[in-house]
């Protein structure tokens, strides 16, 4: 399948890498690493079958209420502050990580004009 039939967000194989699309020339490496601008002509394997072709938008809404938004990423703030409890950090380290992500969400949020 070609690069540019990827939805933004789906998984896909590429020259033995994995990969998740995060725009429609970019793509970032698994477990992490740095962005990779990738050609929308590259072949690539698609890890997931569903809703991987950009025709195939019935799994996308097309808006997202705000409220619901608000609810989902202060769900998964608290998700995060569970796991970071639970990962055997030290007190420094967890509270360093924890500011870290206070950080990156209050920009996500920002960016989303949802409220602090």
């Amino acid at each position: 399948m070609k690069f540019s039939a990827l939805a933004i967000g789906a998984r896909f194989r590429f020259q033995g890498g994995e990969y998740t699309k995060t725009s429609p020339l970019m793509a970032e490496p698994h477990p992490s690493g740095e962005r990779r601008l990738m050609p929308r002509s590259a072949e690539v394997d698609p890890l997931h079958t569903t809703a991987t072709r950009t025709g195939d938008l019935t799994a996308i809404p097309s808006e997202i209420p705000r409220e619901q938004l608000d609810r989902v990423m202060q769900q998964l703030a608290g998700e995060l502050s569970e796991l970071i409890a639970r990962s055997g950090l030290n007190a420094a380290q967890s509270s360093e990580l924890a500011r870290d992500l206070q950080r990156a969400f209050a920009r996500a949020r920002q960016a989303l004009q949802l409220p602090s």
